[in-house]
């Protein structure tokens, strides 16, 4: 495991090189700019242009696969478990929306 990252239960070493984890006490500003730098450069979005309150889904900037994707890199960056029930196209479908999620699912 890499300098600065933390051991999460259940996660394999390859998924933690993946994603290292980022401090939980992360501010709102930086779980939004790292979750839009996540949706830019892996989801391969980085020629849409992303606020914090652009539509993913609505818009159809994501689907289900990048879902996914985006599920497993919240969980692993953040350090959380985002429940079933709370996978919802409302929790998920802006950064303001998924910041608001972690934050949630964090306390």
């Amino acid at each position: 495991m890499a300098a600065g990252q933390v051991a999460t239960p259940n996660m394999s070493a390859y998924t933690q090189s993946l994603y290292p984890t980022i401090e939980h006490t992360m501010s709102n500003e930086n779980i939004a700019e790292t979750v839009k730098d996540f949706i830019a450069s892996d989801l391969l979005l980085d020629a849409v242009e992303i606020d914090n309150d652009t539509s993913l889904f609505q818009g159809r900037l994501i689907d289900s696969m990048n879902l996914v994707q985006l599920l497993s890199f919240l969980e692993s960056t953040f350090s959380v478990k985002i429940p079933t029930h709370a996978v919802t196209v409302e929790n998920l479908d802006s950064v303001d929306s998924i910041e608001k999620l972690v934050n949630k699912v964090r306390s």
